[in-house]
């Protein structure tokens, strides 16, 4: 996740608009998708169907 971060900066630097980052992908639990997103700095996360049949 940082280097995803660190490669869109320029893009975001070159044309002074921000570039969000959604996290995705192997995090099986709640606590997984809070790191990214407080943690990493991910502007969003894209939760899958294994929260479906928990809701």
């Amino acid at each position: 996740m940082p280097e995803v971060i660190n490669a869109v900066k320029p893009f975001e630097d070159k044309f002074g608009r921000a570039v969000p980052v959604i996290a995705a992908g192997g995090r099986v639990y709640g606590r997984g998708y809070q790191g990214d997103f407080w943690i990493w700095g991910a502007a969003g996360v894209q939760m899958g169907t294994r929260f479906c049949g928990n809701a």
